[in-house]
């Protein structure tokens, strides 16, 4: 009979088996398994696993994310590419430079 349910009202597991499951998440990520290995393995959610973890006062190694230098190019527009601009009715205009198109478009009502 479970008399007090972890991890929110409605939870499924008792607090002895809670327990044993964070016990056991300790023994393997001080071998270097992941959180959410050890969760998939136990048929368990990782974020429930994670809030068990926290709550235990047990500290996870996190994925953290870093920022890279990327470096920022012009691009290289190809003004002898050949746009095709469609209009009403089927009217249709090959051979365009963007340059052209682009003005096109901007004088057509």
């Amino acid at each position: 009979m479970r008399d007090r349910k972890t991890a929110r009202p409605g939870g499924i597991f008792d607090k002895k088996l809670c327990a044993a499951i964070v016990a056991h998440a300790q023994l393997r990520l001080s071998a270097g398994e992941r959180v959410a290995g050890i969760a998939e393995s136990l048929s368990i959610k990782g974020d429930t696993l994670h809030y068990w973890l926290d709550r235990a006062g047990i500290k996870q190694r996190r994925k953290q994310t870093r920022f890279r230098r990327v470096r920022v190019v012009e691009a290289v527009v190809n003004e002898k590419a050949g746009v095709t601009v469609f209009g009403p009715g089927g009217t249709r205009i090959d051979g365009l430079s963007l340059g052209q198109a682009a003005e096109l478009l901007r004088r057509m009502p």
